[in-house]
């Protein structure tokens, strides 16, 4: 894709890599969750359903050695 293109969609607020997005925005919700309860264990209740997931799938990823080094 030429660099003009590339330019143009950034202009917009391509994210090139909305996985890696999604990822960074429930990192900012559990920081928000550590700072408010002062642990990482996240239940999956109704408030907190969807954290709750990500954080299993975490863990899940640690222990089967799959995250990425970044995460």
């Amino acid at each position: 894709m030429p660099p003009e293109r590339i330019r143009q969609l950034e202009d917009l607020g391509m994210e090139w890599y909305p996985h890696d997005l999604s990822w960074e925005e429930k990192y900012n919700q559990l920081y928000e969750y550590y700072k408010e309860n002062g642990h990482c264990n996240v239940p999956r209740t109704k408030a907190h359903l969807q954290l709750g997931r990500w954080v299993a799938t975490q863990r899940f990823e640690y222990r089967k050695n799959a995250l990425s080094p970044e995460r």
